[in-house]
């Protein structure tokens, strides 16, 4: 090793302080609201009006001024930054969720996803982050379901469109909306808006990724600068100084099947391998050659001994029999 070089970057945090004016679009649907303050207590207040919101103009401060003790906070920790909202939440038995907005069409995208997600009996405190030219600043959203739904398709349709406060897209509708709501959110994904397929029929194209494979490989491979392999990029147009020489690699399996020799681990059959050498690429792949045959044949038998153990009535032999596709 001849010389070391180490770049730093200096990341800006997410901070909310003072008051902005929010776009009309937002605005229009009455959905939230924005606290008029001067100071770097937007955060405070906004969680203050969610805990207990005034009848007549909730966006006054003066509201909230006598009520700061009934937070666990820090002067230091103002303006709140969203990466220590999770340290908020946890001293203070609550649940916090922050929205933003798109840049293009100020469309609603979650920013921060409570980690007391599952502690129902938390208060659920949900808070709209927006962000000028000039300042940014924390809003209370009173009513989720209708700042991030879309309008009724019918002037009749009165129902309310509830809509995930975890992945702001899944959207329930109708008589049975909040057990289609309570089932999605089940399995819902926190802290990530899902990008729906624009075609109306989604079909499976490959059967064969149904199923997880009975035997699976996981490899890592450590590698060193080599200066020694200066080259170009294909369209010649990048010189690197450098190339990657392979030095080690670790490769685990990990079965579904009983192996003779592999380790049991948390219901699993599992064997590690570890190789050191600069020719570690190519014993890696005689190593690979190697263990697909001897796995083929392993899934092999395992399956030829469960197809014996089938329990089979006349009728359904003979239906098997007269089976032409599977």
């Amino acid at each position: 090793m001849t010389n070391i070089t180490i770049r730093v970057a200096k990341v800006k945090s997410l901070t909310g302080s003072s008051y902005v004016e929010l776009p009309k679009n937002i605005l229009n649907k009455k959905a939230v609201i924005n606290i008029k303050n001067e100071d770097n207590y937007c955060f405070l207040y906004s969680v203050l009006c969610t805990l207990k919101t005034a009848i007549n103009h909730s966006e006054r401060v003066s509201l909230f001024k006598d009520r700061m003790m009934e937070l666990k906070y820090k002067d230091g920790d103002m303006p709140m930054e969203i990466n220590k909202i999770m340290y908020f939440e946890k001293i203070n038995y609550s649940r916090i969720n922050v929205y933003g907005l798109s840049e293009k069409s100020n469309e609603v995208v979650p920013l921060f996803a409570s980690s007391n997600r599952n502690n129902s009996q938390f208060p659920l405190i949900q808070l709209l982050y927006y962000k000028d030219e000039t300042n940014s600043h924390y809003c209370y959203i009173k009513d989720s379901n209708k700042l991030m739904s879309n309008c009724s398709s019918s002037k009749n349709d009165h129902h309310q469109n509830l809509v995930c406060p975890y992945c702001c897209e899944f959207q329930a509708h109708g008589g049975k909306e909040k057990e289609a709501m309570e089932k999605h959110m089940s399995y819902c994904i926190s802290g990530q808006k899902v990008q729906m397929p624009k075609n109306d029929k989604i079909k499976i194209c490959y059967f064969r990724n149904i199923n997880e494979c009975p035997i699976r490989t996981y490899a890592d491979f450590e590698t060193f600068n080599d200066k020694s392999m200066c080259h170009k990029s294909k369209n010649e147009q990048t010189s690197y100084n450098t190339g990657n020489r392979s030095a080690s690699y670790e490769l685990l399996i990990v079965s579904d099947i009983v192996i003779d020799g592999y380790e049991y681990i948390n219901g699993y059959y599992c064997k590690s391998i570890i190789y050191k050498g600069e020719d570690s690429n190519v014993d890696f792949v005689k190593l690979i050659v190697k263990l697909e045959g001897e796995s083929v044949q392993i899934i092999f038998d395992a399956q030829f001994k469960n197809k014996c153990k089938i329990n089979m009535s006349e009728e359904q032999k003979q239906q098997h029999g007269e089976c032409s596709s599977c």
